[in-house]
This record gives structure tokens, sequence and C-alpha cells, in this order.
């Protein structure tokens, strides 16, 4: 269920980093700010002999209190464990106490 992974974003940000998942610096713009990173690898095959792709998503799970105000547009530079990337979407989570940015690489 995703109540029990959001609660554990929540704790984990909560509580100091662990060696699985430690903290990172997040830069959007000027800001700099301490998150953790879920990569995922994402395979999506055609149908019927149509190609397909293979990639990772990114998702930088951080305090929305945390986030630079206004909040960063769609398309906004984001630098992630300093990586440069681009947020696609975000969403906030945990009764809005965290924010999922998701973010591709910026080529």
């Amino acid at each position: 269920m995703t109540t029990s992974l959001l609660a554990g974003d929540l704790e984990l940000i909560q509580n100091t980093a662990t060696e699985l998942e430690p903290f990172i610096s997040i830069v959007i713009g000027s800001t700099t700010i301490q998150g953790v990173v879920e990569t995922t690898g994402k395979d999506v095959l055609g149908n019927q002999g149509i190609g397909g792709f293979s990639g990772r998503q990114i998702i930088a799970i951080v305090r929305t209190a945390d986030i630079p105000r206004p909040p960063p547009a769609n398309g906004t530079l984001i630098t992630v464990d300093g990586e440069a990337m681009k947020i696609r979407d975000y969403y906030p989570v945990d009764r809005g106490e965290l924010t999922h940015i998701f973010c591709e690489l910026d080529v």
C-alpha cells in the first residue's frame, strides 16, 4: 500500500540519514536543500514489434517547507547530488509535508 511507503518517506526525512539512503544536496535556483533520491529503472516495450525505450526514473524527496517560493515551474533546472537535471513534475505527499520531485536528465 502506498500509505506505508509515504509514511516511510516522512520518517526517513525526519530522522537522520541512514547508510542506505543518505541525504544529498539538491539545488533549485540559488536555494540548496537536503533530501533523498529514489532511482528506479524503467523499461517500456512497444506492442507487436514496435520499438520501446529503457531509462531511469529519478525522484527527489524533500520537505515541502524547504522548497523555494514561488514553487519552481516544470522545466526548471535542478541539481541533484551534483548532476544537472530538469524538473519534470512534482506533487506533495504525506498530507503535504513532503514533495516528490520527478526529474529528467538535462541533455
